[in-house]
């Protein structure tokens, strides 16, 4: 009983923090809906070009009639690169705005601006994506999104106050074998759905920044200061992306709750006392980090299916996003892991069908837009990950269409960061999701991938 009043004024009180929709629903649910405003030639601005943001504005600057006529940075020699960027793509006379962490502002109010990509610190995704969408700029938003509950209803509430779209960047769901697989869920390859798994599993072993002073008030490297702040699974949504598309998340579907795991934090303090020029003497030898090094989350959703994520950033391993999935039919298991398919009745008896055979039908449910635009996409990072996901914020803002991947997408993603924090604070305990649909996902349908 205690629980479950524990869920209903939770749910209530996030509840209370949403505002009524300030437009027609079914605009803000449609899918893909594009007005009679497309336009051939877009503009489009960058905020934030560091390393990720550079190589998005170099993707950015080379798709066809799309103009950067701005850019925006704090860092003199990230906008000295970019500016030598965009001169060899052919986009001159690119205006800069600098000086301050607010001289983005300044680029919001120009007029000639149909969307902007924000890809600066963590710290500023959220206040960024407000001040752009008050600003009627179709947002693209870099992860991850945001980090308490919060300001998920901040950004779903001025969303729906001001109807300007915003699309969460996230490139992992445009994995070649993650959209593959989701061409064999729609065509019940595995039966019914019931489990799958993902994560980050990015070690940061052995990087110098882990010898940098602890500040966890001015921006430091984001995997020292964050993991000085918070114990959670802090960087959730390239694992959980591609799964929550598979298993219609906001679309007839929701996450439930979720419970998670931590274990104590080692690695950093470990890596610098064996380091040469770090020792048992160093600050970060024996600071005291919340960030646990592994964080194990287990996800139930409405439908009853459930979801282990694995924020695994810290300890020495090589990379991997853990993407497997079992149904009532059979499983799949990505190239992270098995790299291998079971089929009950198909696949021989106890074993994987590996190799040849699994090429084989990963040819067969290759994604149309990865059998489209293959060439396109190489050498365009992540294994061509990212020009899928600059092609289709572009395509959106030509189109004034409803994002692929969307603030409701960004905001229950998001979610995992705070609820995770306050399951493991607690002892592992159960946590909600907020609705940030308002009970929209019963009648929404499926859209990414169609």
């Amino acid at each position: 009983m205690t629980k479950e009043l524990s869920r209903r004024n939770f749910l209530k009180t996030a509840g209370i923090a949403g505002v009524g929709l300030a437009m027609n629903p079914q605009a803000i649910f449609s899918k893909n809906i594009a007005t009679k405003t497309r336009k051939e030639k877009i503009a489009v601005g960058v905020i934030g070009v560091g390393n990720r943001g550079r190589h998005l504005l170099n993707l950015l600057s080379k798709e066809e009639n799309v103009s950067v006529p701005a850019i925006c940075d704090v860092n003199p020699k990230a906008i000295e690169l970019s500016l030598g960027i965009l001169k060899k793509n052919g986009h001159e006379n690119v205006k800069v705005y600098t000086g301050s962490e607010l001289a983005y502002r300044d680029m919001l109010d120009r007029k000639d601006l149909d969307g902007v990509i924000i890809a600066a610190n963590w710290d500023w995704h959220v206040q960024m994506a407000l001040d752009s969408m008050k600003a009627k700029k179709y947002v693209g938003m870099e992860v991850p999104g945001a980090r308490t509950i919060e300001e998920c209803w901040e950004l779903v509430n001025t969303y729906e106050q001001t109807g300007t779209n915003i699309m969460l960047l996230e490139n992992c769901c445009y994995d070649r074998e993650c959209m593959a697989v989701l061409q064999m869920l729609r065509d019940k390859l595995f039966g019914i759905p019931m489990h799958a798994t993902c994560g980050y599993r990015h070690s940061a072993w052995g990087t110098p920044k882990w010898l940098k002073p602890v500040d966890t008030v001015t921006k430091t490297e984001h995997f020292v200061k964050y993991a000085a702040l918070r114990n959670a699974d802090q960087y959730p949504t390239h694992g959980i992306g591609p799964v929550a598309n598979w298993f219609d998340i906001n679309r007839g579907n929701q996450f439930l709750y979720l419970t998670s795991t931590a274990t104590r934090a080692q690695a950093i303090n470990e890596y610098v006392r064996k380091h040469p020029q770090g020792g048992p003497n160093h600050p970060n030898a024996s600071y005291k980090f919340k960030q646990g090094d592994i964080i194990t989350t287990v996800i139930k959703t409405v439908k009853g299916e459930t979801i282990v994520v694995t924020y695994d950033n810290y300890l020495p391993r090589p990379y991997s996003r853990d993407y497997s999935l079992q149904g009532t039919g059979g499983m799949w298991s990505g190239r992270y892991l098995v790299k291998g398919i079971y089929l009950e009745g198909v696949s021989p008896k106890d074993k994987w069908q590996k190799d040849k055979e699994y090429d084989a039908y990963m040819q067969k449910y290759d994604h149309p837009m990865w059998k489209d635009h293959y060439a396109k996409a190489q050498n365009a990072g992540h294994g061509g990950i990212d020009y899928f996901t600059i092609r289709e914020y572009v395509r959106s803002v030509r189109e004034n269409a409803y994002p692929p991947i969307d603030i409701y997408d960004a905001t229950a993603w998001s979610a995992i960061i705070p609820l995770s924090e306050a399951s493991i604070a607690k002892g592992s305990t159960p946590e909600y999701f907020p609705d940030f649909t308002k009970e929209k996902w019963k009648t929404r349908k499926p859209a990414f991938g169609l």
